[in-house]
């Protein structure tokens, strides 16, 4: 370096330094960490003042549901469970009911109640959704239709059984009207151990049919017009159009239709008992009328074992439902 030159490296360094001190003096720098922590604490004391807002309502749910329900699966393995003469039986009443040779009738109600499944589910489906379809289309008096399909879902279910009994009536009913028109036999219907769960089928068919009218209008308001219009304009035709392209998207809805439709005609028992009562001959008794029974008889540990069997049966149909619809089903 040249005599006389100035050195200014060192200088800038200082002069840099000089500068930073007063800032870094002003705004001293957080300590790692100490921010995090404080967020954490904050994140805690919302939860706990959020749980503390929810525990009136837990209490409330261990006592009324989570307690009952795992009372059950204690009662079923005791005998005369809340009496003087309470016993422990382990599984002696699920041997008892699922043993054919006990003849108990539990497994020729779960027989009865599959048969009710396999005619109301499908049935009940393709029916709500054709009615769904036809009506898709805004005529006069749309809003009327909708709540015409709509009100026996709301309706009570013990009022209208009764008005269908006159209806399934064998002497004087509607539907024996209409076969001798039609110059048929008349049928005993709910009299006929033939054909009195094909009558609870068909009222249970006309029972349900407006909720899930309503599901799959829902569910097809929803699929976006411009999709069948260009598949119209590719020259499909509404076969096609409804085939290809409208039942795929529904698919999601048929699946939750589906699943709700198991589930309320495995536990199926109003209906049941307001037409039939389980009878006649044993033609209608349903896993819920044989609950119902053994409960009249005081069998308290059978029947809390019916449940835990009743729910065991409707996880395993649940569980099956959704493995296959996770490959049949399309989500958008």
């Amino acid at each position: 370096m040249a005599e006389g030159a100035t050195d200014t490296r060192g200088t800038r360094g200082t002069r840099d330094d000089r500068a930073e001190a007063p800032y870094t003096a002003v705004y001293p720098r957080p300590r790692a960490g100490s921010g995090t922590r404080g967020r954490d604490a904050a994140r805690v004391r919302e939860a706990l003042l959020a749980y503390l807002y929810l525990t009136p309502a837990f209490a409330l749910f261990a006592l009324f549901v989570l307690g009952p329900f795992v009372y059950v699966f204690y009662a079923s393995t005791l005998r005369h469970p809340g009496a003087a003469t309470e016993s422990h039986v382990g599984l002696a009443n699920y041997q008892y009911l699922l043993d054919p040779a006990q003849q108990s009738g539990f497994l020729g109600a779960l027989a009865t109640t599959l048969y009710y499944v396999v005619g109301v589910v499908p049935a009940g489906v393709a029916l709500s959704l054709l009615c769904a379809l036809l009506l898709r289309r805004k005529v006069r008096g749309w809003a009327v239709f909708r709540l015409t399909f709509f009100l026996p879902y709301v309706t009570p279910a013990l009022p209208t059984a009764i008005i269908w009994l006159y209806i399934f009536d064998p002497r004087a009913g509607l539907l024996n009207d209409a076969l001798r028109l039609a110059h048929l036999p008349a049928l005993g219907w709910t009299n006929d151990p033939h054909w009195a769960m094909p009558s609870v089928i068909l009222y249970s068919l006309w029972q349900s049919a407006g909720f899930n009218t309503i599901i799959f209008l829902a569910a097809l308001t929803a699929i976006p017009p411009e999709i069948e219009e260009a598949a119209r304009v590719d020259g499909a035709s509404n076969w096609i159009v409804a085939r290809r392209v409208t039942l795929p998207l529904l698919t999601p809805t048929i699946f939750f239709v589906s699943v709700v439709a198991v589930i309320e005609s495995l536990k199926v028992f109003t209906q049941v008992y307001a037409l039939t009562a389980g009878g006649p001959a044993g033609a209608t008794t349903t896993v819920g009328v044989f609950l119902y029974q053994e409960f009249q008889s005081l069998n308290h540990g059978e029947a809390s074992t019916v449940a835990v069997v009743i729910f065991a049966v409707t996880m395993a149909f649940v569980l099956v439902q959704h493995i296959v619809g996770r490959r049949l089903v399309f989500y958008q």
